[in-house]
């Protein structure tokens, strides 16, 4: 079936998410050896898990600061899909960690679902506490 969104979860561009017109998500894994290339394919989400047509893959984007930050190593992605979105995280394994099912009866055929990563900076914790004990 025709892919609909595919993107590339990792810096060292070894791994990447599609999802395809019939509902299913597939982690991709990019290998060389001896000058072949080679991609496995493993199923994450199949049709039956009732997300609908997953439309936009989000990896949580790793910070450039120099020690990381914890998130970054569990690799979170969320998955936009006409029925649901999902929270879920690639490594050590996959899991769901969140599952967001919509009320399709009441949805609008013209309406898209979408989803933004936002990121706190500890100086923005910081000043929000600060302004909280003035």
């Amino acid at each position: 079936t025709a892919v609909v969104s595919i993107v590339f979860c990792r810096s060292s561009w070894q791994y990447a998410l599609s999802a395809d017109a019939a509902g299913n998500v597939l982690l991709l894994t990019f290998t060389s050896t001896l000058g072949r290339r080679r991609c496995q394919a493993t199923m994450l989400l199949g049709q039956s898990s009732n997300i609908g047509i997953t439309l936009r893959i989000l990896p949580l984007p790793q910070l450039p600061s120099q020690g990381g930050n914890p998130t970054d190593s569990l690799c979170l992605v969320a998955l936009c899909a006409t029925n649901a979105t999902v929270l879920l995280t690639l490594h050590p394994s996959v899991q769901v960690l969140q599952k967001m099912q919509y009320n399709t009866k009441d949805a609008v055929a013209s309406w898209i679902p979408d989803a933004a990563w936002m990121r706190v900076s500890p100086s923005d914790l910081a000043d929000s506490a600060g302004a909280a004990r003035s």
